[in-house]
């Protein structure tokens, strides 16, 4: 759906786009990754390796062009980490500058222990004794007990501040979650139909509370008593296949760029996930990525390190010259929430 922006006036060519001549005002810029992934995860090491890897090169090459990778997981790849490779979380973010945030759609169930449990677990324990099925998205209070679960489960494990929420959108009380305490809110998109908002829209805000999923409008609209601050961006994912991610974020971020406003925040992410990462054959799935039992490395196929190069160049043709010039800054979901409440606190937003 997106076409490169019609710029009024005098432009020039900045990251293979056309910009204003100087910055309207800079737009706060992130990658984010989604990781749902089955119990495999947690039972097996070589599937919880490869899922890592995924992520952890991407982070790299981020991290290589001065950027960083936000990775909004729910609780089984977590989980995992803690089986199979204790600090690992804590080690991406010193390292590679990670950020966390959570992302879950559940609880869909609970264990026979009463523990709330993501939608992969339950989907994995259908009929199973002691399992109850009863708690969904739209009710309270299981909802912000999981996420508070999840935020817990990840800061343990990385050391770091999680204070970003995605996911949840049938939840009609996300002022809760501001108890856990979460800040933001981000990456919209309707699970059922994989879309996010068919619109433009580049200043964080703070949302009506409704359902989401089925009163888009609402959830779109200014309500200065909500404590949760949305930040928005591009909440689907921005390329199945990476051979089409520079066609696919270039016009993207050339109508942000556009369409700054010198008067609010911008921000504006794009979002990925492990899936994207994956063979042009499916046959080829066993030898994408390789773990090695014996030495615990991962063997990356010539197409995986391809897959990785688009991400590459796309940084160095067109993230790192608007970064240069001014027109993006990296900045985490945090970061843009922050700015959010200090440009709050300077405006009137009675309305």
């Amino acid at each position: 759906m997106w076409k490169t922006a019609e710029i009024d006036g005098v432009s020039r060519n900045v990251g293979t786009i056309d910009v204003p001549v100087e910055p309207v005002a800079p737009v706060m810029f992130t990658v984010l990754i989604h990781i749902e992934d089955p119990q495999t995860v947690i039972d097996r090491e070589d599937a919880f390796w490869r899922e890592t890897t995924r992520m952890r090169e991407l982070a790299r090459v981020l991290h290589n062009h001065g950027g960083f990778l936000t990775i909004q997981p729910e609780e089984d790849w977590v989980i995992g980490s803690e089986i199979w490779a204790p600090g690992l979380l804590a080690e991406m973010a010193q390292d590679l500058g990670v950020v966390y945030s959570t992302h879950t759609h559940g609880p869909h169930c609970t264990d026979p222990e009463g523990r709330l449990r993501s939608s992969a677990e339950c989907r994995s324990h259908q009929g199973d004794e002691g399992w109850d099925f009863t708690p969904n998205d739209y009710e309270d209070p299981w909802v912000t007990e999981y996420v508070r679960a999840l935020h817990d489960l990840i800061e343990d494990a990385s050391g770091a501040t999680v204070s970003d929420h995605n996911g949840n959108w049938e939840y009609d009380d996300i002022s809760s979650l501001s108890q856990i305490p979460m800040l933001t809110w981000s990456a919209y998109k309707n699970r059922y139909t994989q879309q996010t908002y068919d619109m433009l829209i580049n200043n964080p805000w703070r949302p009506s509370e409704c359902n989401a999923a089925l009163d888009v409008y609402r959830f779109l609209t200014h309500d200065p008593g909500t404590p949760i601050v949305y930040i928005p961006g591009w909440g689907q994912n921005i390329a199945r296949y990476n051979e089409r991610l520079q066609t696919r974020i270039a016009p993207l971020l050339s109508q942000f760029i556009a369409n700054a406003d010198p008067e609010r925040v911008n921000t504006c992410y794009v979002v990925t996930h492990v899936g994207s990462f994956h063979p042009a054959d499916p046959d080829d799935e066993d030898t994408y990525l390789v773990f090695d039992e014996t030495t615990g490395e991962v063997v990356h196929s010539d197409q995986f390190l391809t897959d990785l190069a688009y991400w590459d160049t796309m940084l160095t043709e067109v993230i790192d010259p608007l970064v240069e010039e001014g027109y993006l800054v990296w900045a985490s979901l945090p970061e843009m929430g922050q700015a959010y409440l200090e440009w709050e606190e300077g405006c009137d937003c009675s309305e």
